[in-house]
Formats: structure tokens, C-alpha cells, sequence
């Protein structure tokens, strides 16, 4: 059974951490664009540092089958 993905430092300034995450995580737009890639260690831990040009929104963070919010002010 594969843990449930949390994100922590919610809500973001720049970067967040996942946990419980498959090894490729995607943060999509509001209309589904990638807007980020990031790659969970062994433990399933990835930061997830997001660019400074990212408007501020909700973001859904991917990871296999698992969606979460993460809110960027």
C-alpha cells in the first residue's frame, strides 16, 4: 500500500516539501500545465522549489495517482 503524498510549508512562498511521494512529482496549473518536475529521494521526500516567476494560485501537486492543493501567495 503506498502512502498518502502530504505537502508541508502550505502555503508557499517559494518552495515546499512532499513526503509519502512516488519517484516524479508534477505541480500542474489551474489548467493543467506542467509547471514543475520534481524527483522524490528514497524515502519519498522531494522539495519542491518553484519558480519565482510563478504567480501566486492553486497548484496541484501529482505524484503517480495521488492530487493535492498547494497554494503559492
Amino acid at each position: 500500500m503506498q502512502a498518502a503524498v502530504q505537502t508541508t510549508n502550505y502555503p508557499t512562498h517559494g518552495t515546499a516539501n512532499s513526503t509519502g511521494a512516488t519517484p516524479l512529482l508534477t505541480v500542474l496549473d489551474a489548467l493543467g500545465r506542467v509547471r514543475l518536475t520534481a524527483t522524490a529521494d528514497a524515502t519519498g521526500t522531494a522539495r519542491l522549489v518553484l519558480p519565482e516567476e510563478l504567480p501566486a494560485g492553486v497548484y496541484l501537486v501529482r505524484s503517480s495517482e495521488q492530487v493535492r492543493q498547494l497554494v503559492v501567495e
